[in-house]
């Protein structure tokens, strides 16, 4: 079984009104000193699945070519934090849901297992302890989902 990750960003030309309200938020907070944020919609996909099978998942079916980028696998390089956010074992992840009935539509192999979330790049002058706290209060819903952070030096 060979599991990928899938990263979707929006190309540098275009707004993401989603990372600008995530800036404002954290302002809110009182936490100053962020310099980029960078919010990818995250895929795992795991299964008997060649690395075509992934690219042709991405191009069809997740990504707008037109305003949006993918990345299978490893992100470019970045300084700072990175989260990932995802659903708790047992929380319906209904947009995994779809892609799978999206692949199926596609006549794809049917026995994948798919996970969404989100992973988040804060750049800037922050200390764990921010993070943690952007992660809990604005990142993550805590009832439903889990966070894990890493450093850019880890």
């Amino acid at each position: 079984m060979t599991e990928y990750k899938v990263f979707i960003r929006h190309k540098d030309e275009i707004t993401d009104a989603e990372s600008e309200k995530i800036r404002k938020d954290i302002r809110d907070l009182g936490i100053r000193g962020i310099r980029e944020i960078t919010v990818y919609q995250m895929y795992k996909i795991s299964g008997d699945i060649s690395s075509s099978g992934i690219e042709k998942i991405c191009r069809e079916l997740l990504v707008d070519t037109i305003a949006q980028v993918y990345y299978i696998g490893q992100l470019p390089g970045h300084q700072g934090f990175s989260i990932e956010v995802d659903y708790k074992k047992g929380v319906t992840d209904s947009v995994a849901d779809t892609v799978f009935l999206g692949i199926t539509d596609m006549n794809m192999k049917a026995d994948l297992k798919i996970k969404t979330g989100k992973k988040f790049i804060l750049e800037g002058d922050l200390i764990d302890e921010q993070v943690k706290r952007i992660s809990e209060k604005i990142l993550a819903n805590t009832m439903i989902q889990e966070y894990n952070i890493i450093h850019a030096g880890q």
